[in-house]
């Protein structure tokens, strides 16, 4: 049988187990079941020190210890961007400008659609 071979992020676990981040899924192996573990280059993105980039050699029929979501871990490995209009303003909710909302009843009213106003 032939070994299973990828490329994942290697993450923080327990010393008997290797856990990988592979794309939505969080995996953790029994590390008696690794063969082989080579870095690779970290992907463009990653927050340095937060996962090792590596091509991963199982042993054909390897235990998997455990299959999750890897939800939680995308906010801590990635680097998000804001855009620059949302990262320099205050999180607030805005009133609606008073000329703006007699505007809006106006229009609906000249419809008859008075009753979509809130």
């Amino acid at each position: 049988m032939n070994p299973i071979i990828f490329e994942a992020l290697l993450v923080q676990t327990q010393a008997e187990c290797l856990r990988v981040i592979l794309g939505p899924y969080c995996l953790e192996f029994a590390a008696a079941d690794v063969d082989d573990v080579q870095e690779l280059p970290p992907p463009a993105g990653l927050v340095e020190g937060s996962a090792i980039a590596a091509r991963v050699t199982l042993q054909a029929g390897a235990r998997v210890m455990r299959i999750a979501s890897a939800d939680a871990y995308h906010a801590l490995l990635w680097k998000h961007r804001l855009p620059f209009a949302l990262a320099s303003r205050p999180n607030r909710i805005f009133e609606t400008h008073e000329p703006m909302r007699r505007a809006e009843e106006a229009f609906f009213a000249a419809r008859g659609l008075r009753e979509l106003l809130p």
